[in-house]
């Protein structure tokens, strides 16, 4: 019997949600690559998974609305096109660019389309 019991502990894991880091019950361990092994502690709630597939439904809902604003960002060269440009590849955050930075890459493009034009 208390064999039994310690192999039930093994199966019955304690994990944490990887969005809201509550507590949850694990029924299985998972098998992940070497690199995610860190995970294996770690699942998605129901709640959390709710919450992400009504911010997908949202998303393909609203999809054209979505790219019709980046699409008028990029055209206007607005300062979150920008700084979200300038932030990618790299470990900055858009907020962390300065706008004198910012206003010297609109220039920069700015001139990369005038050039391209003719």
């Amino acid at each position: 019997m208390v064999f039994y019991s310690i192999l039930c502990l093994r199966l019955v894991r304690t994990m944490k949600c990887l969005k809201c880091l509550n507590k949850c019950n694990g029924t299985k361990p998972r098998q992940l690559p070497d690199i995610l092994s860190h995970l294996a502690d770690y699942t998605i709630c129901r709640a959390c998974d709710d919450r992400l597939e009504k911010a997908r439904e949202k998303y393909k809902k609203h999809s054209k609305y979505y790219k019709n604003i980046q699409e008028s960002y990029r055209k206007k060269m607005k300062g979150p096109y920008i700084k979200r440009l300038m932030a990618d590849n790299s470990i900055l955050k858009p907020k962390d660019i300065p706008e004198q930075l910012v206003q010297a890459k609109k220039q920069e493009l700015h001139m990369k389309r005038i050039l391209k034009e003719d």
